[in-house]
């Protein structure tokens, strides 16, 4: 009998929400928690999460810059992300901007490991961690 874990898919708009709301100075346990997730390898987030970070200049990008073990390769998700996620949800695209754009590779992630083969007795549940709404707008 397999045991079954959830598997936290962080968005950027997700950790930007934690980082500005659960000063880690305040609140050392949720980072401390967080970290943990890391290092079980049960939160996890696409690379472009990574790079929209990177790309922001926020003040998370030390703390990420320190847990790049949590970033999944984008280029394992880019066929998913054109041939299914892209088709499906269209509005996802932000094809005007050349700013990094995770949210269809955040989808992309959670499809491939809730689709994919079982890899171990350890099976996951996926679970989108997102601040978006239905506009796209935090």
């Amino acid at each position: 009998m397999s045991k079954n874990l959830n598997l936290y898919i962080i968005d950027t708009s997700s950790l930007i929400q934690i980082k500005d709301h659960y000063d880690r100075r305040i609140l050392p346990g949720i980072w401390k928690d967080l970290e943990q997730l890391i290092i079980d390898q049960r939160l996890i987030a696409p690379e472009e999460v990574k790079n929209e970070i990177l790309y922001g200049d926020d003040s998370l990008v030390p703390w990420v810059q320190k847990h790049v073990r949590m970033f999944y390769p984008n280029g394992d998700l880019i066929g998913l992300t054109q041939s299914v996620v892209l088709k499906e949800f269209p509005r996802l695209a932000k094809e005007d901007s050349e700013k990094p754009n995770a949210d269809p590779f955040v989808v992309a992630l959670a499809l491939m490991i809730s689709q994919g083969p079982q890899q171990s007795l350890i099976s996951f549940n996926p679970i989108v961690v997102s601040d978006e709404n239905r506009l796209g707008h935090n």
